[in-house]
């Protein structure tokens, strides 16, 4: 196995820098800056790394040879400018194989879309702990299982659909096997060895044809945007032949209902409002059972789709006939005493509502509505509220609020929505401006006026 982040015997003279320091104040604001995250911050933002993996040093290469130019003086500049972060943050993931997964988590666990572009004081608060040295070791795959992993793909024809979505679950959508946790490429492995992989009947010739010559004629940009509504951006392959062939239908009937919407106006109006006998059963059933909708959701999940996304007849054929078999798992809903201590605490806690939806969107397939998901999500959440574990986040001010409220008014509605959606799936995230972290804030309102 190949390990990222261990210092080297040679480096020893580097791991203090500030010891050697030739100008004793620049000694003290580079320890300054090495140690003003506390430490208590830094335990819990990555508390939730799988215990599988070894707690161990993780100060790669990048960061000590930046200490080391430190003390010789010219550290620290490209640590807090504005225009060094970013190329720091560049230069890691570089050097270290382990480094992007490590930040998309720390964004996840911040309540951040893990692919979203962040500004700097995010980025610094991350090259802060990297080069306090307070990361995860994380223990990556062996050119042997890489091997594996390579002759699987070309085996299994689904393969890489599959990936793609143990990719999205799992590694925050990184789909490169030499940039994530070999734990995940070896349960991966051991899904395939053992059989239980997935069987998916991937899209026809005919229909690979079809696509491709969409895209020929134009249609690039909404195929792009069809794929990166599957799993998150740049996770599904973008070549059909490795699709589902359902997942394929769909778009070429959403294509050919936009090319020919001029001359079959009538033909393609009644195709898309017309309801499936699936779709008028399942429904009624959603509407009617709590739990169904968490059911449908993880269901969705399970065979690689967004759980947002709307099934083809076929899916919700299977679901149905799942339900009527009775082998959906049996799952206990929230009393009332749990949901009234969970509007009590939503009432408290002025971040209680972003942090909800960011469980929601984890753990919950993006039910936000606390009466239809299982009572244990919504006990564990008010169990990290009663013991005081919840982050701690600075929320909008009135004047920030008040910005956004304005730039919606004045017909910004839609970028807005479009933002909000952008952070943990179609609406999780409140739409109250005065419910998001200040952070968050500040960075839509700075892309509105760049």
């Amino acid at each position: 196995m190949q390990v990222t982040g261990c210092n080297s015997v040679g480096d020893r003279a580097r791991r203090s820098p500030w010891r050697h320091a030739r100008n004793p104040l620049l000694s003290t604001v580079l320890a300054a800056v090495t140690f003003s995250c506390s430490w208590h911050r830094l335990q819990s933002a990555f508390s939730a790394t799988p215990s599988a993996l070894p707690r161990v040093c993780a100060r790669t290469t990048l960061a000590r040879s930046g200490m080391a130019r430190a003390a010789e003086g010219d550290g620290p500049a490209e640590v807090t400018s504005k225009s060094g972060n970013s190329k720091e943050l560049a230069q890691l993931f570089k050097a270290s194989p382990g480094a992007v997964y490590h930040w998309r988590k720390f964004l996840h666990q911040k309540g951040l879309e893990p692919s979203a572009r962040q500004d700097e004081e995010t980025v610094q608060e991350f090259l802060a702990m990297h080069l306090a040295g307070t990361l995860d070791q994380i223990e990556m795959a062996s050119a042997e299982v890489l091997a594996d992993f390579d002759k699987v793909q070309e085996e299994h024809l689904a393969a890489r659909w599959l990936w793609a979505s143990v990719a999205a679950r799992s590694a925050f959508g990184i789909v490169d096997p030499k940039k994530v946790p070999a734990l995940i490429v070896q349960d991966f492995l051991k899904s395939y060895n053992s059989g239980s992989l997935e069987q998916v009947e991937l899209s026809s010739d005919e229909l690979t044809a079809q696509v491709n010559s969409f895209l020929k004629a134009g249609g690039r940009r909404k195929w792009r945007v069809f794929a990166n509504a599957q799993f998150g951006r740049n996770v599904a392959p973008l070549d059909p032949k490795w699709w589902p062939a359902d997942l394929v239908r769909r778009f070429l009937e959403t294509a050919e209902v936009k090319q020919t919407i001029k001359v079959e106006k009538n033909a393609t109006t009644k195709v898309k409002q017309e309801k499936s006998k699936a779709e008028t059963m399942l429904g009624p059933l959603i509407n009617g059972d709590p739990v169904m909708l968490y059911h449908w959701r993880k269901f969705l999940r399970q065979k690689g789709l967004q759980p947002s996304a709307r099934g083809d007849e076929e899916t919700m054929q299977e679901f149905l006939a799942m339900h009527s078999a009775g082998t959906l798992d049996r799952i206990e809903m929230a009393s009332a005493d749990v949901l009234a201590d969970f509007d009590k605490v939503q009432k408290e806690h002025p971040a209680a509502r972003w942090l909800w939806a960011s469980v929601a969107a984890r753990v919950a397939f993006g039910i936000i509505n606390p009466k239809r998901i299982p009572a244990q999500i919504v006990q564990d959440f008010l169990e990290s509220y009663h013991s005081g574990s919840l982050d701690q986040v600075e929320m909008s001010s009135d004047e920030l609020t008040a910005q956004v409220n304005s730039f919606q008014k004045a017909g910004g509605s839609r970028k807005w929505r479009v933002f909000v959606n952008a952070q943990f799936g179609t609406n999780v995230a409140p739409l109250d401006p005065k419910w998001w972290p200040a952070d968050v804030i500040r960075r839509f309102l700075a892309e509105q006026s760049a």
